[in-house]
């Protein structure tokens, strides 16, 4: 087995068309994990800027109670 036959076997098992249809489901699922993410980690940066440091504190101390 020469080298280009080698490399053609690889590529074979890394074919973006046989994973394609499995992509979509996948996206769907990860993009709504991605916004909690921001949501969460945004929440108290955004206070922060359009309030002052109390307002950050007590919206803190709420969401650990929860």
């Amino acid at each position: 087995m020469d080298s280009s036959e080698k490399i053609h076997k690889v590529v074979q098992l890394f074919d973006i068309k046989k994973y394609k249809k499995n992509l979509h489901p996948i996206v769907l699922l990860f993009l709504p994990q991605v916004a909690i993410s921001l949501y969460v980690v945004l929440d108290r940066t955004l206070l922060g800027l359009l309030g002052s440091y109390s307002d950050v504190g007590i919206y803190e101390q709420g969401q650990k109670i929860n």
